[in-house]
Formats: structure tokens, C-alpha cells, sequence
């Protein structure tokens, strides 16, 4: 775990200069201070989970992703095929969705996605979306077929 408090590493960070040096020979990057010291990972950490927000925030200002279920007049406007919502729940400043599609291209996508609506950001970190062909998405068709009948199974035992 780390060895600072939050509050340690962002004091750290605010009263430094920080820039960005590139190594053109080695094709290596590194962040260091005015003294050339190389941040330390927690701070690192810290500045990389902070640049994720804000390409989030950058993202949603374009209306991308989105932070709510596909309505029916964008599951046309997308070319969506086939459409499922599987979760929308509300915990709350929170809300969890899951559901899953397939467009024109014959591309089976399943999106998790949870949002802080306060915010207005999708935490992705605890967010996934998979893309899937006809030729995979029948790979895993015996699979699954095979889980839920094990869970039938158990269930009529129990």
C-alpha cells in the first residue's frame, strides 16, 4: 500500500514544477521536478488516475459516451440491430448500466458503465465494453449455455 497520506502526495505535487521529459535515443518518458527528480509512483498513480477523469470530463463534454441507456431513437440512429438492457440501477449519486446490442456491422458489443451523475463522469476504472463477432460470439455460445445449465442444476438441488 502507499506509504503517504492523499493529502502527503498532492502537497507534494502542488508545491513542485512538474514537466514531462522524453528520451528520443531509448523512446523513454518521465515526469520530474525543477531538482530532475522522477515522481514517485504513488504520486504518478495519483496524476494518472486524475488525467483518466479529465479525459472523461473532455469526453462528455462531446456528448461521448453516453450516460444513459440507448433510447429507442438512438438504437436507430446507430444502426442497433438487436438491443437488451440487462441493468439500470440507481445507487445514489450512481447509476450502473448494462446492456448489450448488436449493429449493422454484425458486431455483438456488451457495455458496463458506471456513472457519478453529481459529477457527470463514468468511472472507468469499474467500467468494460466487449466487442464481439458472429464467429466468437458462437465460440462462446456453448460456454454459456453450458454455465446456465450447471446453475439450473444446482438450483433444483438446493
Amino acid at each position: 500500500m502507499w506509504e503517504h497520506t492523499i493529502k502527503e502526495i498532492l502537497a507534494n505535487l502542488t508545491d513542485q514544477q512538474w514537466r514531462i521529459v522524453f528520451n528520443k535515443e531509448d523512446l523513454q518518458m518521465k515526469i520530474i521536478n525543477d531538482r530532475a527528480e522522477e515522481m514517485d509512483i504513488e504520486s504518478l498513480e495519483i496524476v494518472l488516475g486524475e488525467l483518466g477523469d479529465y479525459v472523461q470530463r473532455l469526453k462528455s463534454k462531446d456528448g461521448l459516451p453516453l450516460k444513459a441507456p440507448i433510447d429507442e431513437f438512438n438504437q436507430r440512429r446507430l444502426g442497433i440491430n438487436g438491443y437488451t438492457l440487462i441493468n439500470d440501477q440507481q445507487y445514489g449519486d450512481y447509476r450502473d448500466i448494462f446492456e448489450v446490442f448488436y449493429d449493422q456491422a454484425n458486431i455483438f458489443r456488451m457495455n458496463r458503465y458506471t456513472i457519478d451523475q453529481e459529477k457527470n463522469l463514468i468511472f472507468s476504472d469499474i467500467s468494460f465494453n466487449a466487442y464481439i463477432n458472429a464467429e466468437e460470439a458462437e465460440t462462446l455460445l456453448p460456454l454459456i449455455t453450458q454455465y446456465l445449465n450447471n446453475i439450473k442444476k444446482r438450483s433444483k438441488l438446493c
